[in-house]
């Protein structure tokens, strides 16, 4: 039996867009280990003695995506690692991670780090360039850039069945914490202005209030949960936002999505990829999108994508 320890930024975390991203690192798991014993820890929390011993027992040691790596990991809010796993060697595998805040090479300190933490003999998976250099600065050479994990089946048939003409309906986002009023509002008025139904999708607290004093409480309907936003989007429906897990989702589910990009992570990733994304200071160019729609035609880095799965091939195969 193979175990497999997980370490999820989805448990003990108020967003929902990380059971977006736990849902496609459970795929990936699954397939690549033939549904193993899957043990979850957080990556929010730090690892004290019990669950460090239960660690100790997988086989393999998995980081499930989101923005858990930084430059200053001294000062990390994410990926709760601390002087003691300096000391420790997990032997952990990246998937789909990516940088969070100031794009720059590592401290020294995040360097011996990440060199303690993260194998040396695994292929790791980063969700953009940015990423996979930073990285390759720290030491870590054995490093592929893969799209966000979340993106991998998105492939050109799924793309093509993505409807091209607008739909009479559309569910927005926006994201409470990175607040830009004027360019939000924007957004909010021009959703209104062309669609016929317009619902709310909220992926963490503060949103909400946001959201509805944009609208002024125009909004059919709010949903709350991953549960209810695959609901909505079994009806025909477009995405407009700024939680980049909330477009792809919808295009996960088969929907138009443009993704309204608020910091590095969407614009690393379109850059690669092709995603369906304009800069919120562009925000103009959300009419040109919504007058003249055009078919998903993302750039998957399918080689190493295949080749951090084939890694595990081995696993799969009968003693």
């Amino acid at each position: 039996m193979t175990v497999v320890a997980l370490l999820d930024p989805s448990i003990g975390s108020d967003n929902v867009g990380d059971e977006i991203i736990y849902t496609a690192v459970r795929r990936e798991i699954d397939a690549a280990f033939d549904h193993p014993l899957v043990l979850r820890f957080s990556s929010h929390e730090f690892l004290l003695w019990n669950s460090r011993k239960t660690l100790a027992k997988a086989d393999h040691v998995l980081v499930g995506g989101s923005s858990l790596l930084k430059s200053r990991m001294e000062w990390n809010t994410g990926w709760k690692l601390g002087a003691f796993d300096l000391l420790s060697r997990p032997q952990a595998i990246l998937l789909g991670c990516g940088w969070h805040g100031r794009l720059e090479p590592p401290s020294l300190y995040s360097r011996l780090l990440y060199r303690r933490v993260l194998s040396s003999s695994a292929i790791h998976s980063v969700r953009d360039q940015v990423s996979l250099e930073n990285l390759k600065h720290a030491g870590i050479e054995s490093v592929l850039n893969t799209a966000c994990v979340t993106m991998w089946d998105l492939d050109e048939a799924h793309c093509a069945s993505i409807p091209v003409r607008k739909a009479e309906r559309a569910v927005v986002t926006v994201t409470g914490y990175s607040q830009a009023e004027r360019e939000d509002q924007a957004m909010i008025d021009a959703v209104f202005e062309n669609y016929r139904e317009v619902f709310l999708f909220i992926q963490q607290p503060e949103d909400e209030a946001y959201a509805q004093r944009l609208a002024e409480g125009r909004f059919a309907r709010t949903v709350r949960s991953l549960a209810t936003y695959d609901e909505l989007l079994e009806q025909d429906i477009d995405y407009v936002g700024t939680r980049l897990h909330g477009g792809i989702r919808a295009l996960q589910k088969g929907h138009r999505a443009l993704i309204i990009a608020i910091d590095n992570r969407a614009r690393e990733i379109a850059k690669d990829t092709n995603l369906p994304v304009i800069l919120r200071e562009n925000i103009h160019e959300l009419g040109e999108w919504l007058a003249h729609p055009q078919p998903v035609r993302l750039s998957l880095p399918r080689e190493a994508i295949d080749a951090w799965r084939s890694q595990f091939a081995k696993v799969r195969e009968p003693a």
